[in-house]
């Protein structure tokens, strides 16, 4: 501000701390923040405020939380937007347990009685798996006069889907309809997926139903109608659940010969024109299978598929960068009956899926025997690019059979073993984590493993 002869006042602090908050850059915030103390300048709640937000959208819920506890020592009035953006800090990190009590203290100081930090708390105890925590916050809003809207009815029952329980979500719709509500496609999806645990299949094709009339959808979601297709097939076995899903695949033909959807493209990425052309192992009417080199991501397949069959394509899977494999694209835009039909397989269990794993460690067992790891994962609360095994997760399955063990050839070498692994659940990064989970680390795997 000095170079460019701009006036440095509180007023011209708080657009540029704004500027770092828009875009992210928390580190810049703070600078300026003790730029303004070494100047002289008073700080207001707007620079805390937009300083604090700067720093949730940075990930960086910590630095916010001191900005907040030094807030309040300089005697700084706070707001609700104080609040909200530290919850938020708080919820996109999953700190539930300080997004709760920061909830609890601007509700005793009496400072607004806006849902927007209450947003943020249940978002943060459904994120974390904490749901019976979640419905508490929920319930705490009405006692509070806090008038619930769209958002927060959505959390609540997102809660009820991580807890199985589908008919406090059915309540939760009732309640919507009372207060006159409007409920969206993430609404009926979140009640939808509360069925599934108990394979309340009649419950959820009812709630799907009831979607499509009240949304005016001329058919279901593809992975709405494969959770349908999930709680038939857990209840009432595999041919019904094909036969469900053949009368979705109708349906969506239906739609989309009504709508003549145009499937061709143009894609003149310098990234696709560049890529190599992958090798097409089956093509068949909606659907096209491909094998991904390691080292190439599934975008960077997207693209070069897209352009080397001039159509638009769908990627219905997905693989790791390092991780090669088939993957499947559905032929068409993400609203054509191939990419629905495909989705709708995938949500509803009835896909099956095996790699090949070299892992480190003793054998599991001689070639043959075979195991199964059943452990709930999560994202990790201070870093979402990973995961983590945990109670509080969403379930994940993986059988796998031994296929070769290795013996080190010398006294610093290592033993090995060769798995077939079939994840039963579609979790990121579910077979990198589960096998470290047992002392079985992929061969190569830096972000899980010690190498």
């Amino acid at each position: 501000m000095a170079a460019a002869s701009v006036e440095r006042s509180v007023i011209s602090f708080n657009a540029a701390i704004s500027s770092c908050e828009k875009s992210g850059r928390w580190k810049q915030a703070l600078q300026l923040m003790d730029d303004m103390t070494g100047d002289g300048i008073e700080r207001s709640t707007i620079s805390y405020n937009a300083a604090i937000s700067a720093c949730s959208s940075g990930s960086q819920w910590r630095a916010g939380l001191e900005l907040l506890q030094t807030l309040t020592c300089e005697s700084v009035e706070r707001d609700a937007i104080t609040f909200t953006a530290v919850v938020s800090g708080c919820a996109l990190q999953m700190q539930w347990e300080l997004a709760i009590g920061l909830l609890h203290e601007m509700l005793q100081a009496k400072i607004g009685k806006d849902s927007t930090a209450a947003n943020a708390a249940l978002s943060a105890c459904e994120g974390a798996g904490q749901w019976q925590e979640a419905l508490q916050v929920f319930a705490e809003t009405k006692s509070l006069n806090i008038q619930p809207d769209a958002i927060l009815f959505n959390s609540a029952i997102a809660a009820c889907e991580k807890g199985a329980k589908w008919e406090a979500a059915l309540d939760l719709l009732a309640t919507m309809d009372a207060l006159s509500i409007s409920k969206t496609v993430i609404t009926y999806a979140a009640a939808i997926s509360a069925c599934e645990p108990a394979a309340a299949w009649n419950v959820a094709l009812s709630l799907l139903e009831k979607q499509c009339r009240e949304l005016s959808m001329p058919c279901p979601d593809g992975m709405q109608a494969g959770t349908v297709v999930n709680c038939v097939r857990r209840a009432l076995g595999l041919k019904q659940a094909h036969s469900m899903l053949e009368s979705f695949r109708q349906s969506w033909h239906r739609m989309e010969a009504s709508n003549d959807a145009a499937h061709t493209v143009s894609c003149t990425s310098e990234d696709a024109m560049d890529a190599e052309p992958l090798q097409i192992l089956a093509k068949e009417p909606g659907v096209v299978a491909v094998f991904k080199p390691a080292g190439v991501d599934v975008r960077g397949a997207l693209l070069s598929l897209s352009t080397q069959l001039g159509r638009q394509l769908v990627c219905v899977s997905r693989l790791d960068q390092p991780t090669s494999g088939i993957l499947p694209f559905a032929l068409g835009s993400d609203s054509s009956a191939a990419c629905h039909w495909l989705r709708a397989q995938w949500a509803g269990r009835l896909v099956s899926k095996e790699y090949i794993c070299l892992c480190s460690g003793f054998s599991l067992g001689s070639p043959g025997s075979k195991g199964r790891i059943s452990s709930s994962m999560r994202a990790m609360p201070d870093e979402l690019k990973k995961q983590e095994v945990s109670p509080l997760g969403r379930s994940a399955d993986t059988f796998f059979d031994v296929m070769a063990t290795f013996r080190p050839h010398s006294s610093d070498g290592r033993p090995a073993c060769l798995l077939r692994v079939e994840p039963l659940t579609g979790r990121q990064h579910q077979i990198r984590l589960h096998l470290v989970s047992i002392g079985r680390r992929l061969l190569g795997d830096c972000l899980y493993g010690s190498e």
